[in-house]
């Protein structure tokens, strides 16, 4: 449903308030980080300073405790808009009118492939090894040095296309569970 459509704008939550993001051209990063192994100052610091060097505009999903990490440490978010969250449907929005996304999120990892967009993952591993493989997205590790190849990665190949190579499936899983308990109901 998404995946063909264009979006003006998004919503998203700071301080318990709902707030509209104005879209132009795939010009934003939209990134999260919540794994505990990515909850360091030195890895926030990294992203927000690769942030600021880049071309784009930066959206950040700060979970709680990184929001707080962010203020105890007084981390310098430059110009990344740091949010606390985006609502489920205003999410796909956001990914699918991203330029690129970063995260350790499994959900917005899945999702960008979806919508064919490349996902930088900062993680030593991910359960989605088969998007890896299709070059939709990247892992890297923590330091600055990596975290700029990522977003030179992902600048260079974000208007690459890649075919669904069927990794999720033919989307007919609900037909699928369903045609195979009524099989078993039958046998009862």
């Amino acid at each position: 449903y998404f995946k063909n459509k264009s979006f003006t704008e998004f919503n998203y939550i700071i301080g318990n308030k709902l707030k509209s993001y104005k879209i132009t051209n795939n010009s934003y990063i939209l990134s999260s980080l919540h794994h505990v192994e990515n909850i360091e100052v030195d890895l926030l610091q990294n992203l927000f300073n690769a942030f600021f060097q880049s071309q784009f505009d930066s959206i950040f999903i700060a979970h709680p405790r990184i929001k707080k990490l962010i203020a105890d440490n007084r981390i310098d978010t430059q110009k990344t808009l740091v949010v606390d969250a985006i609502p489920y449907q205003e999410n796909l929005k956001a990914i699918k009118s991203s330029v690129f996304c970063f995260t350790d999120s499994g959900g917005i990892q899945r999702e960008a492939y979806y919508f064919n967009k490349r996902c930088i993952v900062c993680s030593d591993l991910t359960v989605w090894d088969s998007i890896i493989k299709t070059g939709s997205n990247i892992t890297i590790g923590k330091t600055m040095e990596e975290v700029n190849r990522g977003l030179r990665w992902a600048e260079e190949n974000a208007n690459a296309n890649y075919e669904y190579d069927g990794c999720f499936g033919d989307g007919q899983a609900v037909k699928t569970i369903f045609g195979k308990i009524l099989e078993h109901y039958e046998t009862i």
